[in-house]
């Protein structure tokens, strides 16, 4: 179990008006694999390419849960609340103990899917 200045991180969820960043689960390497085909998702970063199904299943299970698990950061599977739909990811960076700012990053793989993270202009 991952703490952070007394907070157990392994179950958090945080949810907006469109979006739920979550712990990832194992059955989402099936998108993990869908997403990382994209040839945008490896231009910045420093992947394997191709992105194998051993890839996929070593992100959800191992890679994208060992920041929770040791209290260094809180990375999530990015999911939109209306359809369910895997767009991306996020991940927190979090600041060693008694500090109060960290780092965030996201990647999400398409205009469609980054369409789904984008802010939208505040309105009536």
């Amino acid at each position: 179990m991952g703490l952070w200045n007394g907070i157990q991180l392994d179950d958090v969820v945080l949810t907006s008006e469109r979006l739920t960043l979550r712990p990832w689960h194992p059955d989402d390497a099936d998108d993990v694999q869908t997403i990382m085909a994209e040839p945008a998702m490896h231009a910045f970063l420093p992947l394997p390419y191709p992105f194998t199904r051993a890839d996929d299943e070593a992100f959800v299970t191992e890679i994208g849960v060992r920041g929770r698990r040791d209290g260094t950061s809180v990375a999530s599977a990015l999911v939109e609340k209306d359809t369910g739909r895997l767009v991306g990811a996020a991940e927190l960076q979090l600041p060693g103990a008694r500090r109060l700012s960290g780092e965030s990053a996201t990647r999400s793989p398409s205009r469609h899917k980054a369409a789904a993270i984008r802010p939208r202009p505040p309105g009536p």
